[in-house]
């Protein structure tokens, strides 16, 4: 570790072996300890409000717990308990797809299951889409990726987006539902990481997130091996649900621009 920790997170993990977490990309620094785990990140209001909905979801679900929390100089610590297990995109599951988004499914179910009552973060559909127009607006998405998007404009995305308003299905959304971010252990899902988003939120954020992991992960954008034969569209008979295309598609819109 290059910086100097807080005195509060050092008395801790002093003199303890660890190797450095080099799988996200959220762009913080993710230390690994034999049963804790070090996030050091530049210090934001998000980070903050992650910590409060991880103490508010403690036991109720199986999610890592807070050590400690310290920040200084600029800069957030988030030391928390390490979850056993492995990330759905491990060569195991990779192989074996159909158990793998069996408990995805499961997981998700899991998730929307929570009482949100009392809950300390919310960000409804109409935020995200208000911040979405604005990126789109700003020029966030490149002619290729408008283009790639089914639109000719800028302006042409947006008049879309505002002609097909979605209807806000709130429920616990992880906010980054995606592979990595599902541990499993003998078989059982062993807990839910990279929590940093969790909150109230629409239902389609997470299938959107997930529907994306899966179609990259098995199309070879991640690990590059392409598995000619899956179709991630498995995900919603999984959860047996009957997806609405038009939401579906704005939400992957929305989801684009902010990403």
């Amino acid at each position: 570790m290059q910086k100097k920790l807080p005195a509060a997170i050092l008395k801790h993990i002093e003199g303890q072996q660890y190797t450095v977490d080099e799988t996200g990309r959220s762009g913080s620094s993710v230390i690994l300890f034999e049963n804790t785990v070090l996030k050091i990140e530049k210090h934001r209001e998000q980070q903050d409000k992650a910590v409060e909905m991880m103490r508010w979801l403690k036991g109720k679900l199986p999610i890592p717990e807070v050590v400690e929390y310290a920040q200084e100089d600029g800069f957030g610590y988030l030391l928390m308990t390490r979850i056993p297990g492995e990330m759905c995109c491990s060569p195991y599951y990779m192989e074996h797809s159909d158990e793998m988004v069996t408990l995805l499914a499961e997981g998700l179910h899991r998730l929307w299951s929570v009482d949100t009552a009392g809950c300390p973060r919310e960000r409804t559909l109409e935020y995200y889409t208000v911040q979405a127009i604005e990126r789109i607006r700003g020029g966030r998405l490149s002619p290729e990726e408008l283009s790639a998007c089914g639109f000719e404009s800028a302006e042409d995305m947006v008049a879309w987006l505002e002609a097909h308003p979605a209807k806000y299905d709130p429920v616990l959304s992880h906010g980054d539902y995606c592979l990595p971010n599902l541990l499993l252990k003998d078989g059982e899902i062993s807990g839910y990481i990279d929590i940093g988003g969790i909150g109230i939120a629409d239902r389609y954020s997470d299938l959107v997130d997930c529907w994306n992991s899966l179609k990259n992960n098995f199309g070879g954008v991640f690990g590059g091996k392409v598995y000619e034969d899956f179709d991630p569209d498995i995900l919603f008979r999984k959860l047996g649900i009957e997806i609405d295309p038009v939401k579906f598609r704005f939400c992957r819109l929305i989801d684009k621009a902010l990403s």
